[in-house]
């Protein structure tokens, strides 16, 4: 479940702690990286992993409701990317 998001510390919290899962599945230190889309913030993680997989995730919170995009693939890496880029890029907030 996803902390309620309408406050700087719980957001920091937040992040620390997808900084710390992204980083526990790459194998090496992960940080996110800001991201607007459609004009609402969001932080992305993507990266590879030891066991071949790569993992996109981009999280638009909000007080409420959060909004998570991601992907994951260990074959066909390339169509995956550009399928994600694809979701992202057409992604739109109502």
């Amino acid at each position: 479940m996803t902390p309620r998001l309408d406050n700087p510390a719980a957001l920091a919290d937040f992040l620390a702690d997808k900084d710390r899962a992204h980083s526990n599945l790459a194998g090496f230190r992960v940080s996110h990286k800001e991201r607007v889309v459609d004009g609402r913030n969001g932080y992305v993680w993507d990266h590879g992993s030891p066991s071949g997989y790569w993992y996109f995730a981009a999280w638009f919170p909000e007080p409420v409701h959060s909004v998570r995009v991601e992907c994951i693939a260990k074959r066909e890496t390339n169509r995956f990317k550009r399928l994600c880029g694809e979701a992202m890029r057409t992604l739109e907030f109502r």
